[in-house]
């Protein structure tokens, strides 16, 4: 296992320890230290449950013992995603934590597909409990009001869309959600040769109107790739800045040349 990790440019080192071959988190960091000119300047302490899931996570300034505390977050929630044959853990909840250990309304939650990926994402909540038991202020409640991201993929396995929403809470434990931004994209899927997956145009959104649920969009980028390699040759950015349309060639070794601006 890698134990030392130096940038010879600058000198910063990472120190990193982990556990042994026995016991929770068996072969694991459990500390890395980032030292510069010989102190340590930074500390992060890992700590693990019985199923080798890491459960926390604290950061230091300095060496953590005597160091300042700066941060602590806990994992919570693991699911087990992917198939029978290749599964692993995710997280599901993580969760900013007092320095007693206590968990604080400050909590990210995320949920996945049965192929590993991330579909939604929710952050910057505003808890609808203001007096948390014991496993947080999010137990048994929804949040009353969240920025949420939500992803889409094609078939294979491509990221096709990227939204940002804001969802405020209503009755029966609905939300309203209002657009913020978001990101699509085609990739190259023709029937016929080439078809590289390779992407071919993003197409940026932002809501119609403020507080709108609905999406315009804003900007459109394309690109164009080799008809026989997947090397890009030109693009095309909708921003209507200077040398919105670049191209590129390549030589013999196919190393680019450079690029030349509209």
């Amino acid at each position: 296992m890698i134990t030392s990790i130096v940038d010879n440019l600058s000198g910063v080192e990472l120190d990193i320890s982990c556990n042994g071959a026995t016991g929770s988190g068996a072969g694991q960091p459990f500390s890395i230290k980032e030292i510069r000119g010989g102190t340590v300047d930074t500390t992060c302490d890992y700590f693990y449950g019985p199923s080798e899931d890491r459960i926390a996570a604290k950061y230091y300034q300095g060496p953590d013992s005597p160091g300042i505390l700066l941060a602590s977050w806990g994992y919570y929630d693991y699911l087990s995603i992917g198939s029978h044959s290749k599964s692993a853990h995710a997280f599901q909840t993580l969760c900013k934590l007092e320095a007693s250990g206590n968990r604080t309304g400050e909590e990210f939650h995320y949920a996945y597909d049965q192929q590993e990926r991330l579909f939604e994402a929710t952050f910057a909540q505003t808890p609808s409990n203001l007096t948390p038991d014991s496993s947080g202020y999010y137990d048994g409640y929804e949040a009353a009001t969240r920025a949420r991201a939500h992803y889409e993929y094609d078939a294979g396995g491509r990221m096709t869309w990227l939204g940002h929403y804001w969802d405020t809470l209503g009755t029966g434990n609905t939300y309203t959600s209002w657009a913020i931004i978001g990101q699509a994209c085609d990739c190259e899927l023709s029937t016929t040769a080439p078809s590289r997956g390779v992407k071919t145009d993003s197409v940026y959104k932002t809501a119609s109107t403020p507080g709108s649920a609905s999406w315009t969009t804003s900007q459109t980028d394309t690109c164009g790739y080799d008809p026989k390699f997947d090397y890009l040759t030109a693009a095309s950015y909708g921003d209507g800045l200077a040398n919105a349309s670049p191209t590129w060639s390549y030589d013999a070794a196919r190393n680019r040349n450079d690029a030349s601006g509209d």
